[in-house]
């Protein structure tokens, strides 16, 4: 059976780190984001531009995530900085919860089912022990929540089967895009992120039967894959790179949007004007793009567009290919 969750889009990714305050005032002064709310009790911040409650969530290492109501929900934090999880947008909570009861039928245990307010969430390993978060909005006006500044945590344990689930997709369709003034990145959306696995056939019965995402293009000699949600896209959502020379499985990067290829040769300028050293810039035929390391060193890329070639990548080196995918 397959489990299917029938993911829409990478809605967020959330990253562990060192200084909370250091990391958001990154996203935010740096990165472009606005800051939508503090978690002072629990140690998370949250940034979006708009689109959607957030875009990028990071939770300080070696903090217990503490509920509203004061419960413990885990008892240790992320040890060490680094992607916490990947938040998958499902079109509506009837579909979630219908996922999430394949996934038990079909022997899931390992699993925690969490109330976030505005959405409700099951979270899961995929087979590297990267964490994914399969969730669905379950408010309209996230922005009833994210104020911005300190909010009370947020969070409960969710029973899904305690009440009648909405099939009404509750997710942003008219969103409102916000511009931080003085940050040198301007970007749309987080838009996709690309992964090291160990073993792409193993891991892409995870990202097909299990998240319920599709094959846009997998490589013939089984090195590399792309996949795409539900929600349109001109690309991809996820990328899966075999494990190569120095590289470590585990999320390589995830990836902000930018308008056009003129926005990214804004941001460069402007962030070489302001000091600001990239980690890599890359020029193909598929996309232009340059990506900022976080003040933990986790990379962001920040891209436009060019042409949609997946087959490209194969010329590159293995270890560079998961910055050009």
């Amino acid at each position: 059976m397959a489990v299917n969750f029938g993911v829409r889009r990478l809605g967020h990714a959330n990253v562990s780190v060192r200084d909370l305050d250091r990391s958001v005032a990154f996203f935010e002064k740096t990165c472009g984001f606005e800051e939508v709310g503090i978690e002072v009790g629990t140690g998370a911040g949250f940034v979006s531009n708009g689109n959607s409650h957030h875009d990028v969530g990071m939770v300080e290492i070696g903090r217990p995530f503490k509920g509203r109501d004061g419960e413990v929900i885990i008892e240790e934090g992320f040890e060490t900085p680094g992607l916490n999880h990947l938040g998958w947008e499902v079109d509506n909570e009837a579909a979630l919860v219908a996922a999430i009861e394949r996934a038990v039928a079909t022997g899931c245990t390992n699993y925690l089912t969490i109330d976030h307010t505005f959405s409700h969430s099951f979270y899961v390993a995929d087979p590297d022990g990267v964490f994914h978060e399969f969730y669905a909005d379950v408010m309209h006006d996230w922005r009833a929540v994210f104020k911005g500044g300190p909010i009370p945590n947020i969070s409960a344990r969710w029973d899904p089967a305690a009440e009648t689930p909405s099939p009404e997709p509750r997710w942003q369709r008219a969103p409102d895009y916000q511009r931080v003034d003085g940050a040198p990145v301007h970007p749309l959306r987080t838009t996709r992120a690309v992964m090291v696995v160990d073993d792409v056939a193993r891991s892409l019965g995870f990202y097909t039967e299990f998240a319920g995402l599709d094959v846009a293009y997998m490589a013939p000699d089984g090195s590399c894959a792309y996949l795409r949600g539900g929600a349109p896209t001109p690309d991809y959502h996820c990328a899966l790179f075999a494990r190569a020379g120095a590289l470590q499985s585990g999320c390589h990067h995830f990836s902000c949007e930018m308008a056009d290829e003129a926005a990214v040769a804004q941001a460069e300028a402007a962030l070489a004007a302001k000091g600001i050293a990239t980690a890599a810039s890359v020029g193909s035929g598929t996309k232009r793009s340059f990506y900022l390391s976080d003040p933990d060193g986790f990379l962001v890329e920040f891209y436009a567009t060019r042409a949609c070639d997946f087959a490209e990548v194969a010329a590159v080196p293995p270890e560079r290919r998961p910055f050009h995918a």
